[in-house]
């Protein structure tokens, strides 16, 4: 009934929320790792711990960078070279500067981490920017420790959010959508948490129930209340499929607003069950298709009071469809409806 109904944007915005959740996950454990670290390890070896620095700086993990407060980049590994699109022929001939492929309205975001960190040893870490070699930023979670007596040598560790960032722009841009969406064309979202009795309302499935914003009363019972009773039986019954989240559900029925008035609406749902199978929650798009019911039922009408005009009426008529072959050309036609007055002209049974 969509081309792509705001239900699959929906599912695939939800899709898009785990992978953030992850990488968020994924930083977080770097932001703390410092501190656990400090607070669990007994003194380090130096030989264990060099070997072990070396070889966290060739597994590439995570970018390591060496370098001054003032720009200049001593060493780098591979990863963080991938991140800035440098060559290692670059860093060795001396062109890169961290300062130089950051944006200039990052420096003094930078100005203020590093007077931070000569503070206290450590800068806490934060976003910011690089440009890349062919042109392009790329956003970078950083943080980095302070060395020597000055604290004017630092060791970095730079992880890159290219992947969280378009995450998180595709995220929004859905959202953009689904809002655009209710806005003109008259469609509401739904959450239905089945083991709590909660549903979660857009402020555009409100109006599709004919409620102002936020005075949906929250429950099934409430939603229950403002279905019409002809049709709540079908909607109340669900195949298998439907309820272990195999398919959705698909009706279209009919709603009462508080005045009285009828309204036809097409709604899709989603189940989605917990960890025994038993459904968990429901996520819903509704459209109103009121015009269209009416648009039908006129069409209805119509046909009725001309074939019943035409059952009475002295002339003869006849509807015969023409038949056409693939390219087009009338090959036959088809008999499809004649009145009682041309069946006796034609002396033909009616049927």
């Amino acid at each position: 009934m969509l081309d792509k109904t705001a239900l699959n944007l929906i599912q695939e915005n939800l899709q898009l929320n785990l992978k953030i959740a992850e990488l968020e996950q994924e930083i977080a454990q770097l932001k703390t790792q410092k501190n656990s670290t400090a607070s669990t390890l007994p003194p380090p070896d130096p030989k264990t711990g060099e070997a072990m620095f070396k070889q966290l700086i060739q597994s590439n993990v995570i970018g390591l960078l060496f370098c001054d407060i003032y720009g200049k980049i001593n060493e780098a590994n591979d990863a963080f070279l991938d991140i800035i699109g440098y060559s290692r022929e670059d860093l060795v001939a001396g062109i890169i500067r961290w300062n130089e492929i950051t944006p200039a309205e990052w420096l003094p975001l930078e100005a203020q981490y590093i007077a931070e960190a000569q503070a206290v040893g450590v800068a806490r870490p934060y976003e910011k920017e690089y440009v890349h070699k062919d042109g392009r930023r790329v956003p970078v979670l950083i943080g980095y420790i302070l060395l020597g007596e000055k604290r004017e040598e630092s060791v970095a560790f730079i992880l890159d959010l290219t992947r969280q960032k378009e995450l998180e722009r595709q995220q929004n841009s859905q959202g953009e959508m689904l809002k655009l969406a209710q806005k003109t064309g008259k469609i509401g979202l739904s959450e239905w948490f089945i083991q709590e009795n909660r549903l979660v309302w857009s402020p555009g499935m409100e109006a599709l129930y004919g409620l102002a914003p936020g005075s949906f009363g929250g429950t099934y019972e409430d939603w229950v209340s403002r279905v019409h009773p002809d049709d709540l039986k079908i909607l109340q019954e669900k195949t298998p499929d439907e309820l272990d989240g195999r398919n959705p559900s698909v009706a279209q029925f009919r709603v009462i607003w508080p005045d009285n008035t009828v309204h036809w609406l097409y709604a899709e749902n989603q189940i989605y069950p917990d960890q025994n199978n038993k459904p968990l929650r429901a996520i819903g798009v509704s459209i109103d298709i009121t015009a269209q019911k009416q648009n039908e039922e006129a069409l209805r009408l119509s046909e009725e009071r001309f074939r019943l005009a035409q059952q009475v009426s002295p002339d003869g008529f006849v509807l015969m469809p023409a038949i056409r072959d693939e390219h087009g050309q009338l090959v036959d036609f088809t008999w499809d409806y004649i009145n009682p007055t041309t069946a006796k002209l034609l002396n033909s049974s009616l049927e």
